[in-house]
């Protein structure tokens, strides 16, 4: 009995779910018409959230927060209608700063949606740029013990030597007064005899 019940659910909740159909809008703007979506599915929203998110960054992952807002506009046009926009990003930013389309564009959408999704975007970002510090400083420590091993070895190895025959050697490779000759003979002359 109880079987019965839950797939009487089940189907009733599916009709309702198959009659959800986002609301497409025709606009006229400029002589042009633009279809623009009401609300977006998971894949869509998911392609905004990135896609402005990604413009935000270079690709050595500097943030910068002065393309936030043309970031979030050109994927809302992008992903919303389907008006083609110019490709070079000057005319782009002229589109979006100097008419008013993306406030047509957003009085058809779903608002609420739309908030979230700027919300996500914007934390998206924050998460991005925090990964990045973090990424940052292991490299900036990896380099630290790096450097500091070094130091040990290198301290190690001149542990033994003198410090005025030392600075002498310093001084002869300083003033090209090496005789690599020299150098050659006596490392032949300090190998194991056979």
């Amino acid at each position: 009995m109880a079987r019965t019940k839950k797939t009487e659910t089940k189907n009733t909740i599916n009709e309702v779910i198959n009659k959800i159909k986002p609301e497409m809008k025709v606009i006229e703007w400029n002589g042009i018409s633009i279809t623009v979506k009401s609300f977006l599915n998971v894949a869509e929203l998911t392609k905004l959230s990135y896609s402005a998110t990604d413009i935000c960054f270079t690709s050595d992952e500097t943030y910068l927060p002065e393309v936030y807002d043309f970031a979030i506009a050109i994927t809302t046009i992008n992903v919303y209608t389907d008006l083609v926009v110019p490709e070079s990003v000057e005319d782009q930013y002229k589109l979006i700063t100097q008419t008013d389309l993306l406030d047509k564009i957003i009085e058809c959408i779903d608002i609420k949606q739309y908030e979230k999704i700027i919300k996500a975007i914007e934390e998206k970002i924050d998460y991005r740029i925090e990964t990045n510090i973090n990424l940052m400083r292991k490299q900036a420590k990896e380099i630290f013990e790096s450097a500091n091993s070094l130091y040990t070895q290198i301290k190690d190895v001149f542990a033994d030597i003198n410090p005025e025959e030392f600075k002498g050697m310093i001084s002869a490779f300083a003033n090209g007064g090496v005789d690599e000759t020299k150098i050659l003979k006596a490392y032949m002359d300090n190998q194991p005899k056979e």
